[in-house]
């Protein structure tokens, strides 16, 4: 008989701990989040020291100007398609969920075709841009309600996602 109450405590902290099993879907993830922009001092010291008249000593205020940058909306769409950015600095495209990972695949920036905009770009800047428009890979943490990854091209920047938990 000790046994079996051994057995079934067991079974109901194993259950509490992995959360009734419930698995992430693409689903679990449609919605509108708010992405915030991030930035190592190590990125923001070798930034600094690639612009001139800069130097480390700047980096306090270059840390304040970073923290002042307006949030990223985002919006992922049951359609598996996304909108991200207002405006200038916008993009649109098609998103994927697999292995605990969103892969948002560029379409459109700033509210042109990718192809269309690559045939304005000066040879000297195509690789560079060529590199901001790479997909974005977010890791999704396992409520599903963060979202964390490196921006292509943006040299050492990063951007957290967040939206409110869903109702239980």
């Amino acid at each position: 008989m000790r046994f079996v109450s051994l057995i079934v405590a067991l079974s109901i902290g194993l259950v509490a701990l992995t959360g009734c099993g419930k698995t992430l879907s693409a689903q679990d993830l449609v919605g509108n989040w708010t992405g915030k922009l991030t930035m190592d001092d190590a990125d923001i010291l070798a930034q600094l020291k690639k612009t001139p008249g800069k130097s480390e000593k700047d980096l306090a205020d270059a840390k304040s100007q970073l923290s002042k940058a307006p949030a990223v909306p985002l919006e992922l769409k049951k359609d598996m398609t996304y909108t991200l950015g207002q405006g200038i600095g916008s993009a649109a495209g098609t998103w994927k969920f697999d292995a605990g990972k969103v892969t948002m695949t560029i379409a459109t920036a700033n509210g042109q075709k990718v192809e269309d905009l690559l045939k304005l770009v000066p040879p000297a800047q195509l690789a560079e841009v060529k590199e901001s428009l790479k997909p974005m890979v977010f890791d999704v943490d396992k409520e599903g309600t963060g979202l964390t990854g490196p921006i292509p091209g943006g040299k050492g920047m990063k951007i957290a996602f967040s939206k409110p938990a869903p109702a239980k």
